[in-house]
């Protein structure tokens, strides 16, 4: 019998190729003897480049930038308060 789960994403603009577009991430779950991890891929038209993460050290990475998604968000809202006045 057969299983099947997903092991990875892609995320890519309504113009682009889902596979290797220029502007095409993709996402995946990976295990070693280590462990498991994160793998994110993009492809440029220079090479594709890879980064690995380990499970806590991404969880580490999401919680900081979701504290610069919201300060960033703060900052915005200022400035068209600002911009309005």
């Amino acid at each position: 019998m057969y299983n099947a789960i997903p092991v990875k994403y892609s995320v890519f603009l309504d113009n682009s190729n889902p596979i290797f577009g220029e502007g095409t991430t993709h996402i995946s779950i990976d295990d070693d003897t280590a462990g498991g991890y994160i793998v994110i891929e993009q492809f440029p038209d220079d090479g594709p480049q890879k980064i690995k993460l380990d499970l806590p050290e991404l969880e580490e990475i999401l919680r900081l930038a979701n504290k610069l998604m919201v300060a960033h968000e703060h900052v915005t809202q200022e400035n068209e308060l600002g911009d309005q006045s």
